[in-house]
């Protein structure tokens, strides 16, 4: 599947406000499970005690983890469907749950703040060996998926328009990032390595 790249700005430094407007939010687990189909518009689990593991069988047990809410997220695939802006901000996470890459309707996505080395590639990205001499062109052809939903890893995430990984410890970003249709926005600062690369500032227009 073939899509037109879009006119991503990508900001290398603080923004002075952010562009994540956010409808009504909901802050926990549990009352988001006790939302409707159709009814979870907006979801920000920031510095978050229900991504605390208490797993004792998790090596991560009283600190962060995504086994938790990655769980949770495959528990209530129906509630998270209609689910449009997700925070995870602020939560020492390394990694993230590939169940956030399956929110057809996610459009703001937030994951400032941790610990991660990388993002959302599904293994078919850039995310280990960076951009390298990769170019930037006007179209770029997406991996599918093996169940045919269309794109690997962040790039199944077709409406996505604003994503913010500043203050992380990325020194890449997944090529799938700029394949997405409709993204036209994306914060890197805070991420030395990845700042401070001289082909990624060649790729795209930064600020």
């Amino acid at each position: 599947m073939a899509f037109k790249a879009a006119a991503v700005k990508l900001v290398t430094t603080q923004p002075a406000a952010k562009l994540f407007a956010a409808p009504h939010s909901i802050t926990t687990l549990r009352a988001a499970a006790n939302c409707a189909p159709g009814e979870l518009l907006s979801l920000h689990l920031e510095h978050s005690d229900d991504l605390v593991c208490r797993n004792l069988m998790c090596d991560k047990v009283g600190g962060p983890c995504v086994c938790r809410l990655g769980r949770w997220m495959n528990q209530n695939r129906d509630v998270l469907a209609s689910c449009q802006h997700l925070s995870l901000r602020g939560n020492n996470l390394s990694v993230l749950p590939d169940e956030v890459w399956n929110l057809p309707r996610l459009t703001h996505l937030d994951v400032s703040q941790n610990k991660l080395s990388e993002i959302g590639s599904g293994g078919g990205g850039y995310a280990a060996a960076g951009f390298g001499d990769w170019e930037y062109p006007s179209e770029i052809t997406t991996p599918t998926s093996d169940d045919g939903a269309g794109g690997i890893g962040i790039g199944r995430l077709n409406e996505l328009e604003v994503l913010y990984v500043n203050d992380n410890d990325l020194a890449s970003l997944p090529r799938e990032i700029f394949a997405l249709p409709k993204l036209r926005y994306v914060n890197v600062s805070g991420n030395g390595a990845l700042v401070g690369r001289q082909d990624l500032s060649e790729t795209v227009t930064t600020e």
